[in-house]
């Protein structure tokens, strides 16, 4: 995960130098129950910059980069993806609701780091995001743009 903040190192050139630096947050695990290390949030605690907008990096469980979002409000467009499994009375695991048309379990989602932009600059998500898909070329936004060609 290392390489989105050096590509956020470098985007900082395209940036107005009065804003903010950019900040990734901590890394977030959907499955906590799987016992991975990485992770310092957990589902089903609250998003990080839930109420930010900004852009959203999904990862799979070997780290992989699957995808780069853009949202006005990351945490709402987070829960679109992500969702409480009920049965009433249990434990609320999470639910993946996207098809991520994975190949095999290793590029199943697994964590989520967000960036929020500046709250005076809520336009820079759109710039961000696709910079970030240009720069990283995640797997799952490569696989969409094949199908829209």
């Amino acid at each position: 995960m290392l390489e989105v903040k050096v590509a956020l190192e470098k985007y900082r050139e395209y940036r107005h130098p009065r804003f903010a630096d950019l900040q990734t947050s901590e890394v977030y695990a959907l499955f906590p129950e799987e016992g991975e290390k990485r992770a310092t949030s957990q589902w089903p605690q609250a998003w990080p910059n839930s109420e930010h907008a900004g852009v959203y990096l999904i990862y799979s469980r070997t780290a992989k980069l699957l995808y780069v979002g853009k949202a006005w409000i990351i945490g709402r467009r987070l829960s679109t993806y992500f969702q409480y499994d009920l049965p009433a009375n249990e434990a609320k695991p999470c639910r993946v609701v996207h098809d991520w048309g994975q190949d095999g379990e290793k590029d199943y989602p697994m964590y989520v780091v967000t960036v929020p932009v500046p709250g005076d600059a809520t336009f820079e998500a759109a710039s961000l995001e696709e910079y970030l898909i240009r720069a990283l070329k995640p797997s799952t936004n490569q696989r969409r743009l094949r199908e829209v060609a």
